[in-house]
């Protein structure tokens, strides 16, 4: 693990390492391992669709998670529909309260934003911050923005 970063030239830091939710509870054993690995080097661990899936609150409970990422599923109408913006509060407070950041995956409008900042997300991603880009071109967003 040690050399990936050598070879990238980047601080264990600047990594996230994410985990699909529908992983199977079977593999908690050898994956624990690896997580545990990875945490010792420096790099961060992000559950990836939370909410999605079935056993999410099992895996907050044994892996050494520092980011949670809900699944844009809770995204998509959170400003329309009640349920979506009560159950998003519910795993930020939840996140927070375990001293995990949390990150709205599939933000595409300006109201989902401001709703999202008015629940305490700490991050968001999707089509609004910016489309998939190569690279290159990533790099140059990044420092223009």
């Amino acid at each position: 693990m040690r050399s990936i970063i050598m070879e990238t030239g980047l601080n264990a830091d600047c990594l996230v390492f994410e985990i699909m939710e529908s992983i199977s509870i079977h593999q908690i054993d050898s994956i624990l391992g690896t997580l545990n690995d990875l945490k010792k080097i420096g790099v961060r661990v992000a559950i990836d669709d939370f909410g999605k899936g079935y056993s999410a609150l099992n895996y907050l409970k044994h892996f050494p998670i520092d980011i949670l990422k809900i699944d844009k599923c809770f995204i998509k109408d959170i400003n329309v529909d009640e349920r979506d913006a009560v159950i998003t509060q519910a795993m930020i407070n939840m996140a927070h309260g375990m001293g995990l950041k949390v990150i709205a995956e599939g933000v595409e409008t300006v109201r989902q934003l401001e709703c999202l900042k008015h629940l305490r997300c700490d991050m968001m991603q999707g089509h609004l911050i910016s489309r998939p880009l190569p690279a290159k071109k990533a790099s140059r967003f990044l420092e223009h923005p």
